[in-house]
């Protein structure tokens, strides 16, 4: 079954949209599939973003929206720039705690974590097996931290990403990934 989905990309934006029934409801089989896909989507992004040393932020909600070839407008978009815009802070991709909760009880919860200041974030490493990309992260994520020495907050975003590294690193792989 095709999902109904929408991706306009504007200014330094990308809107994915994926189209629920009236109800703002998804089927039991979509429950699974819908997150999953949309989760593995902006985390391949971020993912080859990182690959190419550029960071990402962005949020994942639920919510009314009109999208079309020239406009994108809705509750559902206020939600998701103010989710990004005032929570997100670091390079990541966060999403609300009942998101979370859906996600988590549809057994999807190693596509997903909590982060240390309780908010939910896509975990796009997940998404990526070859080690490969890991040591290109890895060199990615060691020349950003040198040239974010003269800016404390970029430093501050490069640091939660290698923290994040770090961890996954250390549950996936052997110690010589870890920064």
């Amino acid at each position: 079954q095709n999902m109904d989905l929408e991706i306009k990309i504007f200014s330094d934006n990308i809107v994915i949209a994926i189209k629920c029934n009236k109800t703002n409801k998804f089927s039991f089989e979509d429950n699974i599939k819908v997150p999953l896909y949309l989760m593995a989507l902006c985390g391949i992004i971020q993912g080859f973003a990182l690959y190419k040393g550029l960071l990402i932020r962005g949020a994942i909600t639920k919510g009314e929206l009109y999208i079309d070839n020239l406009f994108v407008y809705g509750k559902g978009l206020v939600d998701v720039v103010n989710l990004e815009s005032k929570c997100a802070i670091y390079p990541r991709i966060i999403f609300r705690e009942s998101l979370a909760r859906e996600i988590s009880s549809n057994g999807l919860y190693k596509y997903a974590f909590k982060c240390d200041d309780n908010l939910y974030s896509v975990n796009f490493y997940s998404f990526f097996k070859d080690e490969s990309f890991f040591n290109q992260f890895k060199e990615h994520l060691l020349s950003l931290l040198d040239e974010s020495k003269q800016n404390i907050n970029y430093e501050q975003k490069i640091m939660w990403l290698i923290k994040y590294h770090n961890d996954f690193c250390k549950s996936n792989f052997n110690v010589a990934k870890i920064i």
